[in-house]
């Protein structure tokens, strides 16, 4: 996560993908804050920091593709320091209203299409396939919770497609 904020003064960001920190780089460089952010490749399953290092930990839109989710979890209680923030940002599956099945629709039948024309359709059929077989808003908060969270903030967006999940470690 970058952003200007007085509270942080130092940031470090993770990825597996040694590609995903170069794009993430070149992005933090166009905002002037090269200096403030340092990039190391790794998962976020085997976090190489020590205990309670961290204030704060953000994962954008990954956790559904980390294979050992609880382990991940794990590990950002671990490298927290007690009262710090985990926040969460991530696809669900909406599952009612009718804004929920219309998501599914377009989800499921339309996005893929559109995939398929400006990109590589595997990519764009992974993508609904990873969320259904991701934890439900209600599985992620009893997760957060044996783990030593307690979630303070659910943001919705999207119908409920996308949500920001913010806990804090105890």
């Amino acid at each position: 996560m970058l952003f200007r904020s007085p509270e942080y003064e130092q940031f470090i960001g993770t990825d597996i993908s040694k590609g995903m920190l170069n794009l993430a780089n070149r992005k933090a460089s166009s905002c002037g804050l090269e200096q403030r952010v340092k990039w190391q490749v790794m998962s976020a399953e085997s976090l190489e920091f020590k205990d309670e290092t961290f204030d704060c930990a953000s994962i954008s839109f990954g956790l559904r593709n980390v294979v050992n989710k609880e382990r991940a979890l794990s590990e950002f209680a671990r490298v927290l320091k007690s009262g710090g923030v985990l926040l969460i940002l991530e696809f669900f599956t909406p599952t009612s209203g009718p804004m929920a099945k219309l998501f599914q629709f377009y989800f499921h039948k339309i996005l893929p299409q559109i995939g398929r024309v400006f990109s590589e359709k595997e990519a764009y059929t992974y993508l609904p396939k990873s969320v259904a077989s991701f934890y439900s808003p209600s599985e992620l908060r009893d997760s957060l919770t044996t783990k030593g969270f307690i979630v303070e903030k659910e943001l919705n967006f999207l119908f409920g497609a996308c949500r920001l999940v913010k806990s804090r470690r105890v």
